[in-house]
């Protein structure tokens, strides 16, 4: 279980009905697992488990199947920057169709339901930076990240025509034991070939932030400030760590010595220089109980070697 520096109040509050839609996903199954650990009344939308009512696509008959939630964690929906490249069609089918569903369902039956949408701050693209601004003109420069700015721009829409009670979360870099894709897993995968060389200069910022810290975060944000008129939250650390000091730092962690080798000809497409949050914006209470990098990578590492025995 989380630390419990944010914390759901229990009492009352122990009825309240949760549905988490993509809870197989890498966050969806950390804060779904998180829930049940601590007692409370969920569901989540899956694809592995064929007997489930709540199995395949999120369409019309699966909501059909949910009973009316409190509270919606909507975290489905492609999830690479990588794959929203080689095909920007799948990726658009992922993140739109079923958020429309959604939308409509809350318009229609679900009046009193709660919706929380986990964007990407992806959506910055090129106007990002080592002081990014939840006010920060949105310009991205993927599939991904331009799909994920339609969907904030059909929530938008949804929520002032509507009067649909809804908030946007945009994390910056997440990561943690469960995650088969990104940087640290492809470090590590790259290590055990003996392969050190990466795209890129090294000098891009990141801001990464533990799984466990996000999942508080949004537990805390389900409870409160639904009063506010702010709908649009960053989520980060707003600690930059260059992809050089990172990967160094994996490396080390695992038991390399070598030096990472970095060919800047290579930069990925659709990944800006620099994706940190401004951290003047950020929740201070999580600020202060953030888990730490090095303490993530070891944990991280750990779930690595286990499941790629």
């Amino acid at each position: 279980m989380l630390r419990d520096a944010v914390v759901i109040e229990p009492g009352d509050k122990m009825l309240q009905k949760f549905l988490v839609l993509g809870g197989e996903g890498f966050v969806g199954l950390h804060l779904y697992n998180e829930l049940k650990s601590r007692g409370f009344n969920v569901e989540r939308t899956v694809r592995s488990e064929l007997s489930s009512p709540l199995s395949g696509d999120i369409d019309e008959k699966l909501l059909g199947n949910c009973e009316e939630p409190d509270v919606i964690f909507h975290v489905a929906g492609g999830a690479s920057v990588v794959a929203s490249i080689s095909s920007p069609s799948e990726d658009f089918t992922k993140t739109l169709p079923n958020l429309n569903t959604l939308l409509n369902k809350m318009k229609n039956d679900w009046r009193k339901s709660k919706l929380i949408y986990v964007s990407s701050a992806a959506v910055y693209g090129s106007n990002a930076s080592s002081n990014t601004s939840v006010s920060t003109a949105l310009k991205p420069i993927s599939p991904y990240g331009f799909h994920k700015k339609l969907a904030e721009e059909m929530l938008s829409f949804y929520a002032q025509t509507y009067d649909l009670q809804l908030k946007i979360i945009r994390p910056f870099s997440l990561y943690g034991p469960g995650l088969k894709k990104q940087l640290f897993w492809d470090v590590l995968n790259k290590a055990r070939r003996g392969n050190f060389s990466f795209s890129g200069t090294g000098n891009q910022l990141r801001d990464w932030m533990y799984i466990d810290d996000f999942v508080r975060f949004l537990l805390f944000s389900s409870q409160t400030q639904w009063e506010q008129r702010q709908r649009i939250f960053n989520v980060g650390t707003g600690h930059p760590i260059s992809v050089s000091s990172a990967i160094t730092s994996v490396l080390s962690a695992a038991g390399y010595d070598n030096i990472p080798k970095f060919i800047a000809t290579e930069d990925r497409k659709g990944d800006p220089c620099d994706l940190v949050a401004a951290r003047v914006e950020l929740n201070t209470e999580l600020l202060n109980t953030l888990t730490n990098f090095d303490e993530g990578l070891l944990r991280y590492i750990t779930w690595f070697n286990e499941v790629s025995k």
